[in-house]
């Protein structure tokens, strides 16, 4: 098919002509929004349509619609001998190979002609509206939602492992009294008693010393006790 064709294949009849507008949902919407009348309208005056070559070479006005049902026009050259689609009083309407029209409105007393029945005109307002159907095997995924952004927790700190505390055990030593010295004081005045004969000093006699060292020890003890 030509760009911007209002048709999705090619006719070579009336009949197919009025067979895909009635049948094909795009195409009928295409004819709508172009002629501003409603579906089973543009059915009956394509009816009534008949081909026709044309008679000579001219440049002519013709429409086309594109994806969005955006209508526009343009002129180009037709050549002698190109195949239109023609009314019952030879007024030229569309284009063969294509169903672009080449027109911009059906006639008032065309359109008195063919009145809708009221039947058909709510049926036509009352229609779902028209989407091209996807192609074959394909199927329309919904978007996901937006994702949103979730907040970053803060790293979790590694635990520290707790230095050893170092426990010092100190141990007090017992107090020791200092062990008094004047009980042995008279064993310090020995070397200062007169020598003897022989230049040597007196020995104690034992029994002295037992009694002396005796002395000592019971201080000592007694001492100790009261501490």
């Amino acid at each position: 098919m030509e760009h911007n064709s209002f048709l999705t294949k090619p006719v070579f009849t009336t009949q197919g002509l009025v067979d895909q507008v009635k049948n094909n949902k795009v195409v009928r919407k295409r004819y709508e929004t172009h002629f501003k009348v409603t579906g089973p309208t543009i059915e009956r005056y394509f009816k009534k349509l008949r081909l026709r070559p044309l008679t000579n070479t001219a440049k002519r006005l013709v429409y086309n619609v594109d994806k969005k049902y955006v209508v526009k026009s343009r002129k180009i050259t037709f050549r002698k001998g190109t195949l239109v689609f023609v009314d019952p009083k030879g007024r030229i309407v569309l284009k063969r190979s294509c169903g672009n029209p080449m027109t911009a409105i059906i006639p008032r007393e065309t359109q008195a002609m063919f009145k809708p029945s009221p039947v058909e005109v709510a049926a036509a307002l009352n229609e779902p509206s028209i989407e091209e159907d996807p192609p074959a095997g394909m199927v329309e995924a919904e978007e996901p939602p937006p994702s949103v952004p979730q907040p970053l927790a803060p790293p979790t700190p590694e635990p520290i492992a707790a230095e050893p505390t170092l426990t010092e055990t100190f141990v007090v030593p017992p107090i020791i009294p200092p062990i008094p010295y004047w009980p042995l004081a008279p064993f310090a005045i020995l070397p200062f008693l007169p020598s003897g004969d022989n230049g040597r000093p007196p020995v104690p006699e034992p029994a002295s010393v037992l009694v002396i060292s005796a002395g000592a020890a019971a201080l000592l003890r007694k001492r100790k006790k009261r501490s």
